[in-house]
């Protein structure tokens, strides 16, 4: 009974909320679980990678997906999760969409 218990409480149920789904693709959130499922990254940094994706989405007037995930996700990973801050990385996706339509555009 007591490991029982033990197991339930170190486990994490978490259920997206209507507003998160506005601003994280379905892949994105399955992409996200398999991570924490997998124990690649911590309760910490999954809760810290849907804040800041849902903050960007507002910013950028689009969803995030598995690919901008992944940008966020290594982000906090080399920078440390207290040091990374939003704006920071709202500037690193926009230097990155610049690039990218600067190369469309040559």
């Amino acid at each position: 009974m007591i490991q029982t218990l033990v197991k339930q409480r170190s486990s994490y149920n978490r259920i997206f909320s209507n507003y998160e789904q506005r601003f994280i693709t379905p892949q994105a959130y399955g992409y996200l679980f398999g991570l924490l499922k997998n124990d690649s990254i911590t309760k910490i940094t999954f809760e810290k990678i849907i804040m800041i994706s849902t903050e960007l989405s507002k910013f950028m007037n689009q969803k995030m997906d598995k690919a901008r995930i992944d940008d966020i996700l290594n982000y906090i990973m080399f920078t440390g999760e207290a040091e990374a801050e939003l704006e920071d990385i709202y500037e690193l996706f926009l230097m990155k969409d610049n690039t990218s339509s600067a190369m469309i555009k040559n």
